[in-house]
Parts: C-alpha cells; structure tokens; sequence
C-alpha cells in the first residue's frame, strides 16, 4: 500500500479498516500542527502531548464514522483536537488557580514545597485547609466564574 500521495480523506479510509501505516502517515502530517496549536492555548508541553495523542487514539477510534462528504479530515481531526484541548483546560483550570493563589500565602511556603515534591498536594489538604483555600480562590473570580464554579 502506498500511502505517501494519498489525501487525508483517504488515509481515513485506510485507518477505518485498520491499516496502522494510514494512522502513522496522518500522524507524521498533523503532528507538530497539533503539538504548536495545543501548546498555545495550554502552555504545557506535556499535556500539549498527552492531548495530541488523545487526538489521534480518538481519530483512530472514530475512523468508522468520518464522512468525506460532511466535512474535511483537516476541520474533522481539528475539531476532535479543540474540544481536548477544552477539555483539558476546563479540567484543570481550578486546580491551577488553586495553586498559583495559595502560593502567595507566605505562611503555606513550607507546606506547598513540600506538597508540590511529593505530588501529594490535595490529598495532604485537611477539610478545613481545602474550604480556607477554596474561600480563598472565590474572592479572586469574577461573578461569572462564580457563577460556573457553583
């Protein structure tokens, strides 16, 4: 199978049948699209990987069903990776703000050094720590994320 001068559209084809040389052509082609557009909006190289890898397990996953008629592959696979990127920010967008405004408590410098080390931060949170932080993080959102947080 020559799969070089082959369209996307195509290569879907192949994938749907399970050709892995078609996943690995469309992957060679997107890839550093993929890894530049993830990182923009997330600003974390790693996660920018583990989403683009999602991508294209979700590609393959969803191969059967990709319709050359409705839509491109290109505006196919890029909605797939927007709504992982969303996804991943929408998960991980409170944890963050967490984070960032409990560090500048002086007198929690200790406790997050040592949190932060051990990857242990919210399972080392008593209740009542979690409420004071969470108390804390509200006074800095907006009405509407308040509102989305509620």
């Amino acid at each position: 199978m020559i799969i070089y001068n082959q369209s996307d559209e195509d290569l879907m084809g192949w994938v749907a049948i399970g050709q892995s040389g078609a996943v690995e052509e469309l992957l060679r082609r997107y890839e550093n699209k993929f890894l530049a557009r993830a990182f923009r909006k997330t600003g974390d190289r790693s996660a920018s990987e583990d989403i683009v890898i999602e991508t294209f397990a979700n590609i393959a996953e969803q191969s059967p069903f990709f319709d050359s008629k409705i839509a491109k592959f290109a505006t196919w696979a890029y909605a797939i990776l927007n709504n992982k990127i969303k996804a991943y920010l929408r998960d991980n967008w409170f944890n963050r703000r967490m984070l960032s405004l409990s560090a500048v408590d002086e007198s929690r410098d200790d406790f997050l050094a040592a949190a932060q080390a051990e990857g242990t931060w919210f399972a080392d949170c008593s209740p009542a720590r979690m409420e004071k932080l969470r108390d804390m993080v509200l006074k800095y959102l907006s009405d509407e994320e308040q509102t989305l947080y509620y």
